[in-house]
């Protein structure tokens, strides 16, 4: 197993960054006591994030959450490069089913180990569909919103 750990972004309330300090200060040294120990442990640094990244006082807007993915896609590969990554897997949507629209997420809804299907919505809404026989491509038992969205347009949602 490789576990990566990040640090906390920032936030502009005062109290919660105080504390955002406290833990960002301790946690380099927490990985590698870890690492020392054998552990596939890697701390990723989010101090690229910046208060001009937030969309509030705490969640960072779309830049924010590019520099978050940079660190942990440059942590994934350095992982990779150490050989604590030993199997590739390739993420991809689902295919096309006549029972279920296309541009679905392959996951295990109802921990059956079936591969199931949840479909993203224009609007942000989430569909769901069961698979009976878990090939992921047939057998499809429909079981409706699974999210009711956020208010946001599909093309916001990061699932």
């Amino acid at each position: 197993m490789t576990v990566l750990v990040s640090s906390l972004v920032p936030t502009t309330d005062s109290a919660p960054q105080k504390r955002i300090e406290q833990f960002n200060a301790v946690l380099p040294q927490l990985v590698a006591e870890r690492r020392g120990k054998g552990q596939h442990v890697r701390y990723i640094d989010m101090g690229a994030v910046t208060t001009n990244d937030l969309a509030d006082d705490l969640h960072p807007k779309d830049s924010g959450y590019v520099e978050m993915a940079d660190a942990f896609s440059n942590g994934i590969a350095r992982a990779a490069e150490d050989g604590w990554i030993q199997q590739r897997v390739e993420i991809k949507s689902a295919p096309a089913h006549p029972a279920a629209p296309p541009g679905g997420y392959r996951v295990d809804i109802n921990a059956d180990g079936k591969a199931d299907y949840l479909v993203l919505q224009d609007d942000g809404v989430i569909q769901a569909w069961v698979s009976g026989l878990g090939d992921g491509r047939s057998n499809w038992t429909e079981r409706g919103t699974f999210a009711t969205g956020v208010g946001e347009p599909g093309s916001k949602i990061r699932i």
